[in-house]
């Protein structure tokens, strides 16, 4: 259940890990066409946002092993801020 922006109430908790789900972070704290880098243990993940849309990827770059999380999205593509790869 969300509320009219889409994010989780503080007030319900939040989904079990063991289940599958963890909590990266409320939509609203991904600024708009810019990365947010965040970790589940050793995995690092960036999070990008696009409108309402909200992708995960992991955070690097295939091209040069870079992170990505400090990228932009560009016409729906994550572009890397290290080389400009999309």
């Amino acid at each position: 259940m969300t509320d009219e922006q889409g994010e989780l109430p503080f007030t319900q908790s939040v989904p079990d890990p063991d289940q599958g789900w963890v909590l990266l972070a409320q939509r609203g704290e991904i600024p708009e066409d810019e990365g947010l880098a965040r970790s589940i243990g050793e995995t690092e993940l960036a999070l990008f946002r696009e409108g309402e849309q909200v992708r995960c990827l992991q955070d690097f770059c295939p091209h040069r092993g870079a992170g990505i999380s400090d990228g932009r999205v560009v016409d729906g593509h994550v572009i890397c801020p290290w080389h400009g790869w999309k």
